[in-house]
This record gives structure tokens, C-alpha cells and sequence, in this order.
């Protein structure tokens, strides 16, 4: 005979769902009174019998659990790995320093270098405490030195952005004994009246202590200078003649591996901007007809060979658009999802990385920041936006600040964006709305929001330290967060 029916336990998804059915209730038997009785100890038996498939039931959902706050901890533990991860986020950021009047140059693995009219500082991201600084030279505009950390942020703090003056580039990470140069160009007045440089003097100093090393002291304007393997530098400055000059050098020892000047002559940068690139064993100056040099022994070389087919094809693709990058992976990318390269530009792409077929196409210009919780999460004109790595479908959309900068900033468990906050005098009769800003951390698998927190007025661009601290650049210095 069928017993009562259990009260059915809710699985989370992915969970089986239990039933209770107790088939088995004790037969009647007849008393002395000849009422009807049901035999002794059939109702504790049954008891148990559901005491224990209940238990069996609850271990089940426990050791589901396990295994999910398991693969959980590893994903969250694989992206705390990657550079450029925050340090665990519990809670609203609020600012720890800040130095006036400054600007950020660029980011070491430790530090942050800012530009001040008396020096460029190194200041520890944590404490806001001056590390090292490279004093302005007497009498010389402090804005005619740039000084920046020769290394290429990997993953990039920041989109990229104008550069005016020279390149300054390195290999990507932070490489043991990593450098920062500092270049200081100074002008003179030709008989003509016609300014130019007269002298360039490239510094370079070691990235953690600020101590002096081999530099280079020439005349004429700087192209590029580039951190190479081990403690080599090579850096070409565009000569008063036109023509180009160029060395490589090891910065502790002084020695001179080559040094080239060309015959032929390189133009200017265009609206004060060079476009120099050193990839692989070449250094190529971009014009009408590129310029080309052997990085390992500093001969000139023709013409550059045309790209693959599928470089073409991208080109055909976005045609039309914003230059498309190589389809590369996203700057932060966890253990979910499927293997994934991404092109940006007029459209996002996703690249299958074994065939470099077309996955799939969002017809919106964006910049990957991550791939995590199987999703893309992509900056966009006006809004951050997350889709499916394996189809593109649209998941979750936040509208963000359109005119601040920033970069993939998460730390496993949130992702931080800056949004348009409400202003506290807004509410007030007659009162004209201040734009405000909050940094808001939101949950990268759904988009919702986690807290918030005020921004320093004025900010224009926020970018994480290699080893997961925030800093942000406003109007009136920079400020770090924490």
C-alpha cells in the first residue's frame, strides 16, 4: 500500500530533486478489543527509514556544494594570479594619498610615477611615501622632460592614448632590472629664426631605486626609445639633417653594441607624435616609405614584407572602421569559456584561436578588459557591456562614464567601472546638478551591483598597478585609492 508523499526538496539547478515514498506502512493487525492496531514499532521504523533518506539527500546537496565553492575558489584563485588583478576588493575604496599638481607617467610593479614641476616621483602605491625622484633641471621648463617606465603594461591599464614626443616602449610585464628613461629635449633658435633641438639627453634610471644608469646624450629630436632583453636599450633620435640616428647600448656597462646613422631622411611626427614600433628584431619608423633597422645589428633593412592572410583579412573585414588590432586575448582572461582571441575596431570580433575563423561579430567599436564567468566584457561608447564568449549574445549591459578612461580592474569576485553618480546638492530648490562620479563594483556574471563609492572630483582616468592597486588621475593630481 502507498504511504504519504514527503515534502519535495528544491534543488538548485544542476542538483537532483528527491521524492520521498514510503511503500512499506506496517499491515493492521487485530487487538484484544478487536479494534485494529498497526504492528509495534512500524511507525519508528518508518521514521527512521525517511530520517535516513533525508540525510542521504542533505550530504548530496552538501558535497554539490563542495564541489562548486571548490571550482569556484580556483577560477577566483587563477585570476588573483594574472598581473594587474586587484587585491581582494571587500568593500568601497576611498582615497589614501594624493599628490597636487601632479601627472601620471606611468606604472612600475611597485610604483607610481608622477610628473611634478619640481621633479618626477616614484611614490609606493599603497602609503603615497616618495620612494625616489629625479630632480627638474635649473633653468629648464620642467614640461621639456618626460620621464616614463620603459615597459609595455601587460594587461594595459589604459587605452591607448597620444602620446606627444617620443616613444617609450619596452618588453611587456615588468622584467627584472626594468627602467625608467627620462628625456629631456632642449631647443635653440637657428639664425633663421626656425626652432629646433639642439640637444637631447636620454636618462635612464633603475625602476625601483631611482639610481642613474647609461644614458645617451646627441642632438636631435627622439623617435623611440625601447627597453630590450636583459639590461640592452636601443633609442633613435631624428638628427637637425633629417636624417636618423640610432644605438644600442647595455645601460649598466656603458658599452656600445652599434650605433647607425641612415642616409636617408625621416620625416617629423605628425601633430607632435611619432609612430615608431619595435617588434620582434625590427625597428620601424612609419612614413610614406617606413624606415627599417636590425635591432641586433643595427642595419638598415628594405622594404617589409606583406602580412599574412589573415592580417589582410581583418584589414578587409574592418575596413571602414578604427585601424583593427591582431586578435589577441583578453587582458584578463580566468579558467572559463572557451578559447578565445579578440579584434577590436570598428567591430569586436571573436576569433577562433586554432582556425582564426570568426566566432562571432559585435558591430559596435569596443576594447576587451576580460574574459571571466565564460563572458566578454568589453568598454564601449557610454556603456560596459558583457557577452557570451561563445556566441556574442548580449548578457549584461552598465552604463559608464563616456569621458574616463580606465582599465580591466576586478579582482576574481567584482569588476570596478566608473559611473555618473547623483550630486547631494542637486536636490535643492534652484540648485544647478554638479556632474559627480561613483566607482560602482558590480558582479561580472550578471552586471549587478555589489557598493559604490564617490570619486575625487575631477577625475578623468583610473588604471590598477601591476600588482592590483587603483590610482586615479584628476584635475587636480593624482590619487590613490584604497
Amino acid at each position: 500500500m502507498r504511504g504519504p508523499t514527503a515534502q519535495r526538496i528544491a534543488a538548485p539547478p544542476g542538483q537532483v530533486e528527491v521524492e520521498i515514498v514510503d511503500d512499506d506502512a506496517a499491515p493492521l493487525t487485530q487487538g484484544a478489543t478487536g479494534r485494529a492496531r498497526r504492528r509495534p514499532g512500524g511507525l519508528s521504523r518508518r521514521l527512521r527509514r525517511r530520517g535516513a533518506v533525508l540525510l542521504v539527500a542533505v550530504l548530496a546537496v552538501a558535497a554539490v556544494n563542495v564541489v562548486e565553492q571548490r571550482r569556484e575558489a580556483e577560477r577566483v584563485a587563477a585570476v588573483a594570479a594574472l598581473p594587474g588583478v586587484l587585491d581582494g576588493v571587500d568593500g568601497p575604496l576611498v582615497p589614501a594619498w594624493t599628490v597636487e599638481g601632479s601627472q601620471l607617467t606611468g606604472l612600475t610593479a611597485h610604483l607610481v610615477v608622477v610628473w611634478t614641476r619640481e621633479a618626477t616621483l616614484a611614490v609606493e602605491p599603497v602609503t603615497g611615501e616618495v620612494a625616489w625622484r629625479w630632480p627638474a633641471e635649473t633653468g629648464v621648463p620642467g614640461d621639456a622632460e618626460t620621464c616614463e617606465p620603459l615597459r609595455t603594461p601587460d594587461p594595459p591599464e589604459l587605452p591607448a592614448r597620444p602620446l606627444a614626443g617620443p616613444v617609450l616602449t619596452g618588453p611587456p610585464g615588468d622584467p627584472p632590472g626594468a627602467l625608467v628613461a627620462c628625456v629631456r629635449e632642449t631647443p635653440a633658435v637657428r639664425d633663421d629664426g626656425r626652432v629646433v633641438t639642439q640637444q637631447v639627453r636620454v636618462s635612464l634610471l633603475d625602476a625601483d631605486d631611482g639610481t642613474p644608469q647609461h644614458g645617451w646624450t646627441t642632438r636631435g629630436r627622439t623617435v623611440v626609445v625601447h627597453h630590450l632583453e636583459a639590461d640592452d636599450v636601443v633609442a633613435a633620435v631624428r638628427m637637425p639633417d633629417g636624417r636618423l640616428e640610432a644605438r644600442r647600448w647595455d645601460v649598466r656597462t656603458g658599452v656600445q653594441r652599434w650605433r647607425t646613422v641612415t642616409e636617408r631622411e625621416v620625416e617629423g611626427p605628425v601633430h607632435g607624435v611619432w609612430s615608431a614600433t619595435i617588434e620582434g628584431a625590427v625597428l620601424t619608423v612609419e612614413q610614406p616609405e617606413p624606415l627599417r633597422l636590425d635591432v641586433g645589428s643595427g642595419a638598415v633593412l628594405g622594404p617589409a614584407v606583406a602580412s599574412g592572410a589573415l592580417g589582410a583579412q581583418a584589414g578587409a573585414d574592418d575596413a571602414g572602421g578604427g585601424a583593427p588590432t591582431d586578435p589577441r586575448p583578453a587582458p584578463v582572461t580566468d579558467t572559463t569559456g572557451p578559447p578565445l582571441l579578440l579584434r577590436s575596431g570598428a567591430d569586436v570580433v571573436g576569433v577562433d584561436p586554432l582556425t582564426g575563423e570568426e566566432r562571432w561579430r559585435r558591430a559596435t567599436a569596443g576594447t576587451p578588459l576580460a574574459q571571466v564567468d565564460g563572458l566578454v566584457v568589453l568598454r564601449e561608447d557610454g556603456a560596459t557591456v558583457a557577452v557570451d564568449a561563445a556566441s556574442g549574445d548580449l548578457v549584461w549591459s552598465v552604463p559608464t562614464a563616456a569621458h574616463v578612461r580606465f582599465g580591466p580592474m576586478l579582482d576574481g569576485h567584482v569588476l570596478l567601472l566608473p559611473v555618473r553618480g547623483a550630486s547631494a546638492l542637486s536636490a535643492l530648490p534652484g540648485a544647478r546638478p554638479r556632474p559627480v562620479l561613483d566607482l560602482v563594483a558590480v558582479d561580472p556574471s550578471d552586471g549587478l551591483e555589489r557598493w559604490r563609492a564617490a570619486l575625487p572630483p575631477g577625475t578623468f582616468a583610473i588604471s590598477a598597478t601591476p600588482d592590483g592597486h587603483v590610482v586615479v588621475e584628476t584635475t587636480g593630481g593624482v590619487v590613490g585609492l584604497r
